[in-house]
């Protein structure tokens, strides 16, 4: 991933090598000068709009929350994008949210399609070989494959927050870097470009509320939906698919999610240039 003075990095090609190894996340924190998230979002989008002057730019677009709001802000700044879409059966809700949002705009998104037989063959031929456990990994590489041929930057909502329809959590899943693998110059991870960014929005983390209801009171300018489930596949697709399908994260302890997790990571992003490496176990 390129991030602001490569401040967030991972093991993940060695890991790929070595796959008794566990994934590593390390964070290198840089001075934090935004006073909110907000300020910590314009901060960012000050860069890209730098980048844009040289560098073209695809946005990966799930229809997700995350993405939606990289979407508006993009339009907003004048950031000039061309939204990409990688749909297969499991993700129809959010495509048909990521659609709506094109219209709005007037905006023809390129559409990257994959059949159920295709995104198997991906997944058993790409992803189970690296020891892989997470189908959710597929679209970010086909895009990044995709913006890499036409020697372009994919920005992506990658960030660090996940949960249900009750809670929320902090940490990365190992197929979150799965991009990196092709090449680790092609994506930006939006919410996790900088210090700043990752520390306002930990300040706002609540872990007693859904996700969907965590991104509305942070992201403000969208209207307020529910964490979307993966679906919509064929039991022929799980039957195959199923046994791979996992969830492996590395979280920011190992005492869980609370508030002085919270306290914790905060704490030790505010120590500019004290690394953080954040560890996590692999199923097979």
């Amino acid at each position: 991933m390129l991030t602001k003075n490569n401040w967030l990095q991972t093991n993940i090609k060695k890991r790929v090598q070595e796959r008794q190894l566990p994934l590593e996340v390390t964070l290198t924190p840089d001075i934090i000068s935004s006073t909110d998230f907000n300020s910590a979002v314009d901060k960012v989008l000050t860069e890209l709009l730098d980048l844009s002057a040289t560098e073209k730019f695809y946005l990966g677009f799930s229809g997700g929350a995350d993405s939606d709001f990289v979407f508006y802000k993009l339009i907003e700044w004048g950031i000039p994008f061309e939204p990409v879409i990688c749909f297969f059966g499991g993700n129809s809700t959010e495509y048909q949210y990521a659609l709506h949002t094109c219209k709005k705009f007037g905006i023809t998104p390129y559409i990257h399609t994959l059949s159920e037989k295709q995104f198997i063959q991906i997944f058993m031929q790409k992803v189970k070989p690296w020891g892989g456990d997470g189908l959710y990994s597929i679209p970010s590489m086909v895009l990044a494959e995709y913006a890499k041929s036409r020697d372009a930057k994919l920005l992506t909502g990658q960030d660090f927050i996940t949960g249900s329809h009750d809670h929320c959590s902090m940490g990365f899943n190992v197929y979150d870097f799965y991009a990196d693998i092709y090449d680790e110059s092609i994506e930006i991870p939006f919410f996790l470009y900088n210090t700043d960014i990752v520390y306002h929005a930990i300040k706002r983390f609540n872990p007693n509320i859904s996700v969907g209801e965590w991104k509305y009171e942070l992201f403000e300018i969208l209207d307020y939906r529910p964490k979307i489930e993966f679906h919509h596949l064929s039991r022929e697709c799980w039957e195959v698919l199923g046994p791979y399908f996992s969830y492996a994260a590395t979280h920011f302890n190992n005492e869980g999610i609370d508030v002085v997790s919270k306290e914790k990571i905060l704490r030790a992003l505010e120590n500019t240039g004290e690394k953080i490496i954040l560890n996590a176990n692999h199923t097979y």
